[in-house]
């Protein structure tokens, strides 16, 4: 009977606690609800994340648009590694664009070529000589995701012009980069685009 007294009490002091414990959350709750929903710190953070959120899926008038400039990103990769010497069955791939560009074509112009005609073989000669390759894609230049051409320099006369020290760290035999959105070549600069920036 003891025990059973003594559970019945103490069931009674709990039921007692919990009630308390209820009604100092609700009558903090009531104050909370009662003051101003500004003065709370719940409402300025979830403003805060609520600006933060509308800020970050703006487009950032100061960068490039994600799209382009990762179309534009995997075209200077590819022409990067097409002067690399990893072209199918070239041994030196420079020579070979320096030959051709003897010929009067410019860089663009032979990267637009290798671009087009992923098949072609730099042993079949020279571009401008070969008749498999149709005379518009020979005149033609390799564009930037914006429909412009893309920029195209020997390492050696970037250096003597005034390119950027990000472009010229570059270590390829001829840089490749893109004038951007805003379409002024800026050497490496402002909103210019290329592997490494």
């Amino acid at each position: 009977m003891a025990n059973s007294a003594r559970h019945a009490g103490g069931a009674e002091i709990a039921f007692g606690l919990e009630n308390k414990l209820a009604t100092i959350l609700m009558t903090g709750l009531n104050f909370r609800l009662s003051k101003s929903i500004f003065l709370h710190p719940t409402f300025w953070i979830a403003v805060a994340g609520g600006f933060l959120l509308v800020m970050w899926s703006l487009p950032d008038t100061n960068s490039v648009p994600r799209d382009q400039g990762l179309r534009t990103l995997h075209t200077i990769r590819y022409c990067e590694w097409l002067q690399s010497g990893s072209y199918p069955n070239s041994t030196n791939m420079i020579s070979y664009i320096r030959s051709n560009e003897m010929t009067g074509l410019s860089l663009g112009q032979i990267f637009n070529v290798f671009q087009a005609y992923p098949s072609f073989e730099p042993d079949e000669g020279n571009i401008i000589n070969n008749t498999n390759i149709p005379t518009m894609a020979k005149k033609s230049v390799i564009n930037d995701a914006w429909g412009r051409p893309l920029n195209f320099m020997w390492h050696e006369d970037a250096v003597k012009s005034n390119a950027s020290h990000a472009l010229l760290k570059k270590s390829c035999s001829i840089l490749i980069w893109s004038s951007g959105p805003n379409g002024t070549n800026e050497f490496g600069g402002g909103d210019d685009v290329f592997v490494g920036k």
